[in-house]
């Protein structure tokens, strides 16, 4: 008998260690693991039923042991079923998620290749093969120009902010006694990455990768001063132009003609014809480059439709755009970096409010040797327009763009000399612009800083805040958008990003905010800097690129510790759903997710129910896009 008792309880308590060791069936929800792999299905019930006999018998004869082992039996159904159900949930969300994200892909491509025929409908003589050509002739032009310090050649098909960017690019390089040479410049590849267009603009964007022997070279001697890296580089050059537009014959911009007479052209210095006068570079005629994104920052095309306080603000000025907002704040960050090289404010004296102009020239200060702080080798990544505010009580409109940029740090002293300069590091700033209500926006101004209101003459960047022909102000918002702040982006803007209408920040802030919390103690640890780049690599970051973002935060120019626990929360929810926007998160990204959150204070549990607020919102989203695309409201 007692060996009979034995075999039959030890029999049950195999069968509870199996059932219990079993992986929940609902885990694989729609096939799984298991699809064409056979098992499961009857052979499951089967079993149960047998567990379930034996375990009534035991509590039959033997109930001391039968008893608590069906109770215990019980508990492991009710938690497999609890816990089968919740990865059976985030199975169904993955796949929703990255369902979504393919039909918003095809959406994108597809909307593309409508806004291409649309495009050529208006349009019969443009050519995707020309327009490329004519790229690829644009690029190798301003390489040269750059190499010589000089924009004459292409003036005439660069908008202004692109045009301020090498001026002031130019003006530092000479200032330090170099030139930047790329000799044996060749283009790998170019091709047309999308379309888009509104009533504004038609908007091409070209993916460009080329190779180029890259030097700094003594301006006086000619002598290399320092070798670049030789590897390749890709950008992604935005063009843009009027939708009345059309593709000339002989030429346009790029060839040096003026597209509206057919003038060899020379360009005055607001942007016209000199022989017949025509706005030639508002994009109301031919193609203007307005901007240039490097790889790792390009995020595709925007819609300005998701961008807060659009709507409201074309209502009120129909002619208001999101890229010349971007083009102006352009021109207003290289007078910001001309401003710091020089230690004066004057280089923005004519963009920015005298109260924010005061409050710069303020902040210049000199070490007990002479030298200021002063920024070198700036570069710009992006500039994005994040968020609308029309109609200020104090009369006034506002607009917040998002920049990110690069430089390095460094000294100079009285007699000009640069020294000490460190790491390039990568910052993150918003940079607020105002203008008055009762101002709009002036029609064919586009890509050109708008001229003086009172007597027409072109904005020169002088150090002054009016108009030196006719004193009228340049900087009080009266003409044109006016620099009112520059704050770093912070972790309150980061929790303020999950707005679902608004488009997400790039992945590079993201890790920008937890590079900044691990190196918040004086250092990363090795398995943190393993943990980031995973993480980098994962997003199409860079070595490189993670270095500039790690020195950015030793420099303190990382976005910052959370003020508060629920602003730590926030943030670490906008992180987990750029994390999250494959719809899974790696081991990789786990640690790396429980690191950040350790670092501010919060549990493993914090991080992942962070995480899980972030996948139910994502997965609600991309319901409603499915919804939405089976529905007809984003053509497929």
């Amino acid at each position: 008998m007692t060996t009979t008792r034995t075999k039959f309880i030890g029999l049950a308590v195999f069968a509870l260690v199996a059932l219990a060791l079993a992986p929940p069936a609902a885990a694989r929800v729609g096939g799984g693991e298991s699809f064409g792999g056979g098992g499961g299905g009857d052979g499951d019930i089967l079993d149960l039923v047998f567990l379930f006999i034996w375990l009534l018998q035991l509590c039959i004869e033997y109930p001391a042991v039968g008893i608590p082992l069906t109770i215990i039996v019980i508990i492991v159904l009710i938690v497999g079923a609890i816990t089968g159900k919740r990865k059976g949930t985030d199975v169904v969300q993955t796949r929703t998620i990255r369902k979504a994200n393919r039909m918003a892909d095809e959406a994108g491509r597809r909307a593309s290749e409508r806004n291409m025929q649309a495009l050529k409908s208006r349009d019969p003589a443009f050519s995707e093969t020309a327009f490329v050509e004519r790229t690829k002739k644009a690029f190798l032009a301003l390489q040269g120009a750059w190499s010589r310090q000089d924009l004459a050649p292409v003036r005439q098909f660069i908008s202004a902010g692109v045009k301020e960017r090498f001026d002031v690019q130019f003006e530092i390089q000479r200032a330090q006694g170099y030139r930047n040479r790329m000799e044996d410049v060749q283009i790998q590849s170019a091709e047309i990455a999308s379309v888009a267009s509104d009533r504004h603009f038609d908007t091409m964007n070209v993916f460009v990768t080329a190779t180029a022997k890259d030097d700094y070279v003594d301006l006086k001697t000619g002598a290399v001063v320092r070798h670049n890296p030789d590897g390749p580089f890709s950008e992604y050059w935005t063009f843009m132009r009027r939708p009345g537009a059309k593709t000339l014959a002989g030429g346009g911009l790029v060839e040096g003609k003026c597209p509206n007479c057919g003038a060899g052209l020379a360009l005055s210095d607001t942007g016209r014809c000199g022989h017949c006068n025509a706005a030639v570079a508002s994009g109301e005629y031919d193609w203007v480059l307005t901007e240039i994104t490097q790889e790792s920052e390009w995020s595709g095309p925007s819609d300005p439709e998701r961008i807060p306080g659009y709507t409201p603000m074309s209502a009120k000025d129909p002619v208001f755009s999101a890229p010349n907002i971007e083009d102006r704040a352009s021109v207003v960050f290289w007078r910001m970096i001309k401003a710091f090289f020089e230690a004066d404010a004057g280089p923005l004296a004519s963009a920015a409010l005298p109260v924010y102009a005061t409050r710069l020239s303020a902040s210049f200060s000199k070490d007990p040797d002479g030298r200021s702080s002063v920024l070198i080798d700036a570069a710009v990544g992006s500039v994005e327009l994040r968020n609308i505010v029309p109609g200020g009580e104090d009369g006034f409109d506002r607009v917040e763009v998002l920049l990110t940029w690069s430089a390095r740090d460094a000294k100079r002293g009285p007699d000009g000399a640069v020294s000490d300069a460190g790491e390039r590091a990568i910052r993150h700033q918003y940079y607020t612009l105002v203008r008055r209500s009762s101002v709009g926006t002036p029609e064919k101004s586009s890509f050109r800083i708008a001229p003086c209101p009172g007597c027409g003459a072109p904005d020169e960047g002088g150090k002054e805040g009016a108009c030196p022909y006719c004193r009228a102000p340049t900087n009080d918002g009266s003409r044109d958008w006016a620099l009112e702040s520059v704050d770093a982006f912070s972790t309150t803007s980061l929790a303020a990003s999950v707005r679902p209408e608004q488009a997400p920040v790039a992945p590079d802030v993201v890790l920008s905010a937890m590079a900044g919390a691990m190196v918040a103690d004086g250092a990363v640890d090795e398995r943190e800097g393993a943990l980031l780049q995973a993480f980098a690599k994962n997003k199409g970051i860079t070595t490189e690129r993670l270095g500039q973002i790690i020195a950015a935060a030793r420099l303190g120019a990382a976005l910052p510790v959370p003020a508060s626990r629920e602003e730590g929360k926030q943030a670490l929810h906008a992180i987990a759903r750029v994390t999250l926007a494959d719809g899974s998160i790696s081991k990789d990204e786990w640690a790396l997710l429980d690191s950040y959150g350790g670092r501010l204070g919060y549990s493993r549990a914090d991080v992942r129910h962070a995480v899980n607020a972030a996948k139910t919102d994502l997965y609600q989203e991309a319901k409603q896009t499915i919804r939405q695309t089976r529905q007809g409201g984003i053509q497929a």
